[in-house]
Formats: C-alpha cells, sequence, structure tokens
C-alpha cells in the first residue's frame, strides 16, 4: 500500500502548481477458479495497477486514467492530463480538491482471500464438488484485494 501512496503522491507533486489535482492509485490482485461437470478447466489470475488523474486548471478539467504506467510515464501522464484541460471550457461546478482529512480507516481484511493461490481455490473447489455427493458441479471461485490510494495537490493523503 506504501507504493500507491507514494506513486498519488508523487504525480500531485508533478503537477505542483499547474493546476488542481487528484490522484486515484488502485491496486487489484485477482483470481478465479472456474470448473464445470466437477473439474476444474480454468484457472485465471491478474494483478493491474492503474492510476486516474483529474486536474483543473483556471477550472478547465480533464481526467486521464491509465494501466500499467512505470515511473518513468508519470510526467507524461501528467502532461496529457494538464493539455486536455487547457481544452476543456470552463466547468461552473467544479467544487476544487479536498484538503487534508482523517478518514475512516477499514483494516478487515480476510488474509486468506488475499493470499488465495489457484491451489487454494482448487482445494475449496474440490470441498465443494465433494458435499455435492455425485453431483456434477459447475461455477466458479473468485478471490481478490483492491487496495486504493488517494492525493491531492490540497493536502489529502490516504
Amino acid at each position: 500500500m506504501k507504493r500507491l501512496e507514494e506513486t498519488a503522491a508523487r504525480i500531485c507533486d508533478l503537477v505542483g502548481d499547474q493546476a488542481d489535482a487528484e490522484c486515484r492509485v488502485t491496486h487489484t490482485a485477482h483470481g478465479l477458479t472456474r470448473f464445470a461437470n466437477s473439474h476444474i478447466h480454468q484457472h485465471h489470475g491478474e494483478d493491474t495497477v492503474s492510476v486516474r488523474l483529474r486536474v483543473a486548471v483556471d477550472g478547465r478539467v480533464s481526467a486521464i486514467n491509465a494501466v500499467g504506467l512505470g515511473d518513468d510515464d508519470l510526467g507524461g501522464l501528467v502532461d496529457q492530463a494538464l493539455e486536455a484541460a487547457r481544452l476543456q471550457p470552463v466547468d461552473p461546478d467544479w467544487p476544487g480538491v479536498s484538503g487534508p482529512v482523517e478518514p475512516a480507516r477499514m483494516d478487515k481484511v480476510a488474509q486468506n482471500t488475499i493470499d488465495a493461490t489457484p491451489a487454494t481455490r482448487a482445494e475449496q473447489v474440490a470441498a465443494f464438488v465433494e458435499a455435492g455427493e455425485g453431483s456434477a458441479a459447475a461455477g466458479y471461485l473468485d478471490s481478490g484485494l483492491t487496495e486504493v490510494a488517494l492525493a491531492t495537490t490540497g493536502g489529502l493523503a490516504v
């Protein structure tokens, strides 16, 4: 999670005083095991980091989304968002970016879900199939974790 917070803060630093900015960095780790006729036929996994940057230049607002950026790509992302914002009409309803707040924290996570691998999902599918006592079972078992960091040029960092 620390890496996400650092990336969001770095993007806001790159924007600096050129605009108001809000940056959301999201990490999603997702695993899926599919089964039919009581047999597993597919394991699938994804591990992605995405960025959403919204900027306002003199009330002209634009947002840009990206997936799989490296540290060297962040400056280009900022430049694209600023360029797009300058082309927009003024948004009279733009409320500005949030300043520092103390958010409610949710520290309850199911560690076995976070640690789920194809093998652990397969064990759970096997138990499900066995409980069916000879019935043909079909379905999927899904596990995932999403972490989000949010930062603004107004001082928000959560």
